[in-house]
């Protein structure tokens, strides 16, 4: 009997301790929320002056103390009329209420916003060196404060801050508020605004000076968009420092303005440059349908003498080709975006409609202009290949133009954008050439957004060649068609005209068109449904082949990695076929 008292004496003293450890801090959990109305308050400063409630700031919390959403409740009226004045509404009532249901409270303001103040008097005045400077005349005239206007401090405010960051981005950089003030009268609701900007003198770059040993300075100055006795400007700063980061031959650049040891209004500036190691290595392996496993490696030389050139040498093995080259690359003019090249290539391929293997060695000379890239070049190459029953060797000089454009909002993963290509070329008998051509080959790519998960993916291809006949084409110059980026459903140049032994070897023109819809599953996965048609072909009444089928893409963070069964409509059987490959959206 008394060992049952005994044990229940324990339970009872220990049950207590049991409630605080493991119930009380789930009882403690389920803590009320906060409801927060504003009433009466104008759209457009409605979220502004929330933020300027100190207790909509406990909405975000899990813990709740009562003591303290009391007291921030009995402050919230008097923190709205202050909120209010900021945007003219200087006899503003509040009445305030706090109740609770259940596990919820509801902190309720209904605002009496009462008469605005309205400006009567506006005095905007730009003084100093810059008083006829275009820019900031253009602030003054497109200020939004008027006689007649509502009193809007943080208006005011951004107008300040406007006029003093574009000021000192003008060369201005003593600019100054040399008197501002709004004088409010609320006996009539009017307020007197006075503002007088003094622009102080003009400033002008000094010496610029580039602290390292590897370039010449006259050569790194190309890049440069600032020069002693230009007018100063940030901008400008910013962009010179962007170009050399840009420009592959720097770990990191700072550009810097030494204001204390300017004279005579002159900033000098000091470009502190990190060089890269002076070579860069390269090495990847892959597989595509198309080309089977491959490997690829590639060496650059980043900085081959004071005045920038590189080399780049690379080679790349797969089962259907091999690829040797050589550039040597010297900027010229501009040398973010013009340069001159001297290059060589060694190419064979093997695709199982022919053979060829090309040397080629030239000369070009790139530029770029916004989104848009040209290149020039001449190039003389000798070609040996074999296509159905024929095997020759072929010289040919070429002078030729590629144009591309690229606008897209991000060119990995893109949502949204366009890639254009042209390229032209032609040789003529007897100028080193075996026979004469001409030749132009387009591709474009479209990507368009549905909704927040679809997007459409619209290419196409096209190729026209002036020739005599196809036979005089070595096989670089003929069209074929079919395989991951063409025709889906076909290998890999399987289409074209055929001889009378059957064998496809290519044709004058080529044209192939594809459609696709991409359904993103989640953030890396998507789907996607396409239908693609083409041809290549010497006769314009040739059918085109068609090709549907169904994929799956992980979207990774070196391009999209996209895996598709497509059938052969065209082909007898309709075979299915797989498809493999791996790349940027453009």
């Amino acid at each position: 009997m008394n060992g049952r008292v005994s044990r229940r004496i324990r339970i009872g003293v220990w049950l207590p301790v049991l409630f605080v450890v493991f119930v009380h801090p789930y009882a403690r959990s389920s803590t009320p929320m906060l409801e927060i109305i504003l009433e009466n308050v104008p759209e457009s400063i409605h979220k502004k002056l929330m933020s300027a409630i100190a207790i909509s700031r406990e909405q975000e919390k899990k813990d709740l103390d009562e003591r303290h959403l009391k007291t921030l409740h009995r402050r919230a009226p008097a923190q709205i009329k202050t909120g209010l004045q900021s945007f003219g509404y200087y006899k503003a009532t509040v009445k305030a209420e706090l109740e609770r249901k259940g596990d919820l409270w509801i902190a309720r303001y209904v605002v009496t916003l009462g008469p605005p103040v309205r400006y009567r008097d506006v005095s905007l005045e730009i003084i100093g060196e810059g008083r006829d400077e275009p820019k900031l005349r253009k602030l003054i005239d497109e200020i939004p404060i008027r006689e007649g206007y509502i009193v809007d401090h943080t208006v005011y405010e951004s107008v300040k801050q406007k006029l003093l960051r574009t000021a000192i981005d003008r060369g201005y950089l003593d600019a100054q508020l040399s008197r501002h003030e709004i004088r409010v009268d609320l006996e009539r609701n009017e307020a007197r605004l006075s503002l007088a900007f003094d622009t102080g003198p003009l400033f002008y770059f000094g010496i610029v000076n580039f602290i390292q040993n590897e370039l010449d300075p006259a050569f790194l100055e190309r890049y440069l968009t600032i020069r002693p006795g230009q007018r100063y400007s940030a901008a400008r700063l910013i962009k010179s420092e962007q170009a050399l980061r840009n420009s592959g031959y720097f770990q990191d650049v700072e550009v810097r303005p030494k204001l204390d040891e300017m004279e005579d209004n002159r900033v000098p500036v000091d470009v502190i440059l990190l060089s890269l190691k002076p070579s860069r290595y390269v090495f990847g392996l892959g597989y595509g349908t198309d080309t089977g496993a491959r490997a690829k490696a590639e060496w650059e030389r980043r900085r081959v003498n004071r005045r920038g050139h590189r080399f780049v040498s690379g080679m790349t093995l797969a089962q259907t080709s091999q690829d040797l080259s050589a550039r040597y690359m010297i900027p010229i003019r501009n040398p973010q975006n013009d340069r001159f090249s001297i290059f060589t290539t060694y190419l064979q391929e093997q695709p199982d409609t022919s053979e060829s293997e090309l040397g080629r060695i030239g000369i070009s000379r790139s530029t770029v202009h916004g989104n848009t890239s040209w290149e020039f070049l001449l190039a003389f190459q000798r070609e040996d290949f074999s296509v159905g029953e024929q095997k020759d060797t072929l010289d040919f000089l070429t002078p030729g133009i590629n144009v591309s454009r690229v606008m897209a909002d991000d060119r990995t993963s893109t949502r949204r954008g366009l890639r254009a290509d042209i390229g032209m070329t032609l040789a003529y008998d007897g100028l080193l050439s075996d026979f004469s051509f001409a030749q132009t080959h387009l591709r474009a790519k479209l990507i368009h957004a549905i909704g927040k998960r679809g997007r459409v993916i619209v290419r196409g291809e096209a190729g026209l060649t002036f020739a005599s006949e196809v036979a005089v084409l070595p096989a670089s110059l003929r069209f074929f068609t079919g395989g991951d980026q063409s025709v889906r459903g076909y290998g890999y140049k399987e289409l074209g005209p055929i001889d009378d032994q059957g064998d496809v070897i290519g044709g004058r023109y080529l044209l192939v068109g594809s459609a696709e819809y991409e359904h993103m599953l989640s953030k890396d996965w998507s789907v996607a449904a396409f239908v693609d048609a083409g041809n290549a072909f010497d006769d314009f009444h040739v059918p085109l082949e068609k090709g549907v089928g169904f994929g799956v893409r992980w979207h990774s963070p070196v391009g999209s990695v996209r895996f598709d069964l497509a059938n052969a409509v065209s082909k007898q059987g309709t075979p299915w076929r797989i498809h493999f490959s791996i790349g940027p959206d453009l």
